[in-house]
């Protein structure tokens, strides 16, 4: 036989089956593009952006896994409608290694336009991307892209790792068929599945277990190791739900008659019952590929959208500051240098705020605060931080002359609960002698909503003794002085300044907001980028994945629908149920993924506390606006595949 035959017979296969293994290509070229893209971004040396570098990291190896499972999916629609194809050459007398031979070089084929069209292609739109990122980070030309080979290889290499994995794949499942099998495997669809009510019920549970613990979630440090289980118990209920509990529901159409015996309902719940398992799986991955993009798209666009009200929340004043080793006494020279230097530079500080104070954290049952053994079993439910201001320093702010006794405490309740007269505070009681309005103080605890509370304590012995108490240490620098100011000068003169404030006053630590907003840039506008880089990988995959599920359905229902004409059904009717089929089981996935971000919105808004965006209608406003985009956008690929389905179910 020519050594040429292989190669000629799969390159004509590939080009008659164009309809199922372009978009497939495409689908290649454009993972492989984009799989070199966020790998070059890793090897791009971004100045003082270590967090852009670890993003990219992390968002190789899940579009890398992400990748590698959804062409493998893919790569599974291809074989099974190409199982004709194969009985009738095996039967025609070619054996099974002769049509491993043309399976390797359509699969390799196939590699070869994936790596020659992506990888060129990602190396030219990566300069773009590049580009629009660094205006995303705001770091200007301080880092520079260029080709990275090394990159080129390992996409080159990971590509072709996929394509052995389906190779392997592919020649399996013609090897371990016979040629009936062969024959009959694009046309055979599953026989009706038996509704498996155990299954049904254990996705109800899963997903009403998921939804509960995603809304009883209360504090950001509560929805941090929640969140996982929630997802895949939401996904696990997803899955199982879509395959045993729709199946339970078309049995139940099927079983009431006055439904069931009508023309277009008849033929739509008997088309799905007799394919409903692979229907199932399909449709769980749109739907959960829909999650994902609404999650990832919304949250990403609300950090960056809501960056000022981040950094707002993070520095309660532009530049803030705190000394140790200062005792009350020192408190007006140390505040004389530090206004010394603030007027050297031309600033007029606003909305100034000085105090001491001492910050520690608990364990909190009740109305009694006690210490964790070294902080390792703390409970986040129960985990409360305490500010501790010492009673001349709250006169001193506040302008008043309270007194207190040596038992009792002023109390300020910013979250949390605490009822009664009385707490106890390192195993002695305090009466509460007064709830006092919130202090004008600076911190950075809001952000996160946890429980906090302020006590005004008597003395500095007595905030040490705490501060001690519950750190398990000696209570050395337990009180430190605080100072924090506004500013309207330009972001360059309150770094100058904030760099002179370090220098010049000792033993103290200045935050900058101004200094400090350059690496919340580079974190959330890598986050947003990462965040719309697998948010289109997400789309691509939900597209392709609703284009092969319209043309393997349109084949398997080609001739059933021609024999409901030839029985009687108008062409109109015909319509008429394909339009309702399709309609229904394409739109439930998106109906079912708004559900799940309803459900999952208060323990994302509260992740997103976590990284000090605390507005909640930016974060509504930026996951509606999503939604609706999204949805239109799903509406058009549902219009464009449900043509292709039509078109090959009419036979045109």
């Amino acid at each position: 036989m020519n050594k040429l035959f292989y190669p000629k017979l799969a390159a004509q296969n590939i080009k008659k089956n164009s309809k199922i293994y372009v978009p497939y290509i495409i689908t290649s070229a454009i993972s492989a593009a984009m799989f070199y893209i966020i790998l070059s971004m890793t090897s791009v040396r971004w100045i003082d952006t270590s967090s852009v570098v670890t993003l990219m990291s992390m968002g190789s190896v899940v579009v890398a896994i992400f990748f590698a499972i959804f062409l493998f999916y893919t790569n599974s629609f291809l074989v099974k409608r190409r199982k004709k194809e194969f009985g009738l050459l095996n039967i025609l007398g070619m054996e099974k290694k002769h049509i491993g031979r043309v399976m390797f070089f359509e699969s390799f084929y196939v590699f070869l336009i994936s790596v020659v069209v992506g990888v060129p292609s990602g190396m030219l739109f990566g300069d773009i991307i590049f580009k629009l990122m660094t205006k995303a980070i705001h770091i200007g030309a301080s880092a520079e892209y260029k080709v990275s080979l090394p990159s080129a290889l390992m996409t080159v290499a990971f590509m072709f790792a996929v394509f052995i994995v389906n190779l392997i794949h592919n020649v399996l499942s013609v090897h371990l068929s016979n040629a009936v099998e062969l024959l009959h495997g694009g046309k055979t669809g599953e026989k009706e599945p038996k509704s498996n009510i155990i299954v049904a019920i254990i996705g109800a549970i899963s997903l009403a277990i998921g939804y509960i613990i995603a809304l009883k979630v209360k504090s950001p440090m509560d929805a941090i190791p929640v969140f996982l289980v929630a997802v895949i118990l939401v996904m696990i209920g997803t899955y199982c739900l879509f395959s045993s509990g729709s199946i339970w529901i078309m049995k139940a159409l099927k079983r009431n008659k006055a439904y069931y015996y009508k023309t277009n309902h008849f033929v739509s719940v008997s088309s799905m019952m007799y394919r409903m398992k692979q229907n199932a799986v399909g449709l769980a991955n749109i739907c959960i590929l829909s999650t994902a993009v609404l999650v990832v798209i919304s949250t990403t666009f609300s950090l960056n959208i809501g960056l000022d009200d981040v950094v707002r929340t993070r520095f309660p004043r532009n530049i803030q500051m705190e000394v140790s080793e200062l005792s009350v006494d020192e408190i007006p020279e140390i505040e004389k240098n530090i206004t010394d230097v603030i007027a050297s530079k031309g600033i007029k500080p606003q909305n100034v705020c000085s105090y001491r104070s001492a910050e520690t954290a608990a364990m909190q049952f009740g109305n009694k605060f006690q210490k964790g053994n070294d902080g390792s079993d703390f409970n986040s439910s129960q985990y409360a931080v305490l500010i501790l201001l010492p009673l001349s320093d709250y006169n001193r702010m506040q302008n008043t002359e309270k007194t207190l006794n040596e038992d009792e405490v002023f109390l300020y309740v910013e979250k949390g609960n605490l009822n009664g007269d009385t707490v106890s505070l390192a195993d002695s009681v305090y009466n509460i002698k007064e709830r006092i309005e919130k202090p004008d103080i600076i911190d950075g605890f809001s952000a996160n909503m946890m429980n906090y509370y302020y006590f005004i304590v008597p003395d500095d012995t007595a905030a040490e003794n705490l501060y001690g108490y519950y750190n398990l240490s000696n209570n050395e620098n337990a009180i430190k002085f605080r100072y924090g100011f506004d500013s309207d000068a330009d972001d360059e003169t309150q770094i100058s300044l904030y760099e002179e404030l370090s220098e010049r006053i000792e033993n103290s630590k200045v935050e900058s907001a101004s200094e400090s907003k350059a690496n919340m840039y580079s974190l959330y506008g890598g986050l947003l980028f990462l965040g719309i880089f697998l948010g289109i990988v997400f789309i691509m995959a939900t597209v392709l994945i609703m284009y092969y599920k319209q043309i393997y359905e349109g084949y398997d229902d080609k001739e059933r629908f021609h024999i409901m004409q030839n029985v009687g059904m108008s062409k109109q009717e015909v319509k008429k149920t394909i339009h309702s089929q399709v309609l229904s089981v394409f739109f439930l996935p998106l109906i079912m993924a708004v559900v799940h971000i309803c459900f999952g919105f208060s323990v994302i808004g509260k992740l997103l506390a976590l990284l000090n965006l605390t507005n909640t209608v930016l974060f509504f406003l930026c996951t509606v606006g999503t939604i609706i985009v999204f949805a239109i956008f799903y509406a058009i690929v549902y219009a464009l595949t449900a043509k292709t389905y039509y078109k090959i179910v009419e036979g045109k």
